[in-house]
């Protein structure tokens, strides 16, 4: 879910991970369910609403 909102905004995973101050991995694995943050997802896709 994640993905199809930053894409649109045309926010890269790198301006991303350097607004959470984490690794561009950390964003891209987090889209694709591949790793669990609530915390980090919470903030993101909040971000991400507001962008």
């Amino acid at each position: 879910m994640a993905r199809a909102l930053r894409q649109p905004e045309t926010i890269t995973l790198t301006a991303a991970a350097q607004h959470f101050t984490v690794w561009p991995t950390a964003i891209s694995r987090l889209e694709r369910g591949l790793s669990r943050d609530d915390d980090l997802a919470a903030v993101y896709r909040d971000w991400l609403t507001a962008a």
